[in-house]
């Protein structure tokens, strides 16, 4: 049988793309998924949790905070979540 993915991009992009149907089945009410913080609907500190791909990413988005922000969070962490089958502490970065 041959596999839908033709590369490891491609798997990635659509780990990616199942990322919101899985925070909604964990009881997210809203969840937007974007490319850039730029292109949010609304400017970061208004959100409760932002999601990224990775530890660095996180270490990223955290060194530019500016004033309130939201919790920042990686895909390990939702994986993790899943797993233990609840909401787990926000881990410190």
């Amino acid at each position: 049988m041959k596999s839908q993915f033709n590369t490891e991009d491609d798997k990635q992009n659509e780990s990616t793309r199942k990322l919101p149907s899985i925070m909604l089945a964990m009881g997210a009410d809203h969840v937007e998924a974007v490319c850039d913080e730029k292109y949010a609907a609304h400017k970061a500190f208004e959100y409760d949790l932002v999601l990224v791909k990775d530890t660095e990413e996180v270490k990223k988005f955290n060194s530019t905070k500016k004033g309130d922000r939201p919790s920042c969070v990686h895909i390990p962490w939702v994986k993790e979540c899943l797993v233990a089958g609840k909401f787990l502490d926000v881990p410190d970065f």
